[in-house]
C-alpha cells in the first residue's frame, strides 16, 4: 500500500457533478491512487458485490460490517493495479499479431468442436 495514497471521501474537481437541486457535489470518491490510476468507490463496490453474487450469499446489511469487509478488498484492488501497471511497463513480453491470430484460431476450433 506504500504505492497508493488513500483519499477517502475526496473527489477532484473533474469528478464533481450537479445534484437534484442544482448544487455541485462529488459524483464518485477516490479510495486509492496507484501510480497514475485512480480506484473509485464505485469500482470497490462493484467488486465487493460481485464477490457476494459469485458465492450466492447476501452482503451484510450493517454498513460497519460492509466497511470492514471492503478494507482488505482495497488492498487487493491496489495490488491488482500494481501488477497491471508493471505488466504494461514490461517490454520483455512481446506478442506478435500472428501469435494472437493463432491463439484465437485454436480457441475457435476448440469451441466449435464442443458443438
Amino acid at each position: 500500500m506504500a504505492w497508493a495514497a488513500l483519499l477517502m471521501g475526496a473527489a477532484p474537481a473533474g469528478l464533481a457533478g450537479q445534484g437534484p437541486g442544482g448544487e455541485e457535489g462529488p459524483v464518485d470518491r477516490i479510495v486509492a491512487i496507484v501510480g497514475t490510476a485512480a480506484i473509485t468507490f464505485t469500482q470497490l463496490q462493484e467488486e465487493y458485490y460481485a464477490r457476494y453474487a459469485a458465492t450466492g450469499r447476501q452482503p451484510p446489511t450493517d454498513p460497519a460490517v460492509g466497511a470492514r469487509e471492503m478494507r482488505p478488498l482495497v488492498d487487493t484492488l491496489i495490488n491488482t493495479e500494481l501488477v497491471y501497471q508493471a505488466a504494461l511497463r514490461d517490454t520483455t513480453i512481446q506478442v506478435t499479431p500472428l501469435e494472437v491470430s493463432d491463439a484465437v484460431d485454436q480457441v475457435m476450433r476448440r469451441t466449435r468442436a464442443q458443438y
